[in-house]
């Protein structure tokens, strides 16, 4: 990543020094920087902001358009305490619509989710009854034959209950 001084971004873009030090104080958040006092150096992304901040400011766009644009663009940095690290948070508007997005795609998910789980439990109790049905057969025919078992051998010979 290449760095620059406001003195090499203002002649990269062609303004005057001076112009470019007030589009920087007017749009400070988007100015993403390295170092401090004397050694502070600003990141190719705050050049790209400074060009298309003093294009929109030629154009006579006011600085809430031209702000709207920059978030749009690069989000909002914010200057940590210690003014070394700074953070780039994307822009509320942008992740407020894909956490709605999100939220709206899972709730859909946990819709049919709750259809299948239904419709699976149904299905669960058919089978349940079915293998109730099965194992009354079952326990009948056992103890049909065990009565047969236990039945006397001249019943069994002449047929008597």
């Amino acid at each position: 990543m290449k760095y620059y001084t406001m003195v090499e971004m203002a002649k990269i873009i062609g303004i005057p020094e001076s112009s470019a030090r007030g589009y920087r104080d007017r749009f400070l958040s988007y100015m993403t920087t390295t170092g401090q006092g004397r050694g502070k150096r600003y990141t190719e992304e705050a050049l790209e902001a400074l060009r298309i901040v003093a294009t929109m400011s030629r154009e006579g766009i006011p600085n809430e358009d031209i702000e709207t644009s920059l978030e749009a663009r690069f989000g909002v940095v914010i200057e940590s305490q210690d003014s070394q690290s700074q953070t780039i948070v994307s822009s509320s508007q942008i992740v407020a619509d894909q956490s709605q997005a999100l939220v709206l795609a899972i709730m859909g998910e946990m819709a049919a989710m709750r259809e299948q789980i239904t419709a699976l439990h149904a299905q669960l109790e058919c089978r349940e009854e079915s293998r109730d049905q099965h194992l009354v057969a079952v326990m009948r025919e056992i103890q049909e034959m065990r009565q047969e078992m236990h039945r006397p051998w001249w019943k069994k010979i002449f047929r008597k209950n």
